[in-house]
């Protein structure tokens, strides 16, 4: 695996692959790391279809990510991380 350039995280408002976030990023020297922290799900009152929808929308986009050839990872929530 080649040195990683630079680390980008990628919080929920930015879940577009054309996102300011993700300038000049270079799939192959660069990577992004997501968050799925269960404290924003309880900062601000969501329903529980409204917190799933969101999650599954984070996962998505790493997968999508991926399918670029970018490394992603994901931590949280309990769910198993995607690499």
């Amino acid at each position: 695996m080649a040195e990683l350039r630079s680390l980008v995280l990628v919080l929920g408002d930015q879940l577009d692959l054309e996102s300011s976030a993700l300038d000049g990023f270079e799939p192959g020297a660069d990577a992004v790391w997501m968050a799925e922290a269960a404290e924003e799900s309880m900062h601000v009152w969501s329903s529980r279809p409204r917190i799933a929808l969101f999650l599954a929308a984070m996962r998505h986009f790493a997968l999508a990510l991926q399918g670029g050839a970018a490394r992603c990872t994901t931590r949280g929530s309990g769910h198993p991380a995607v690499t």
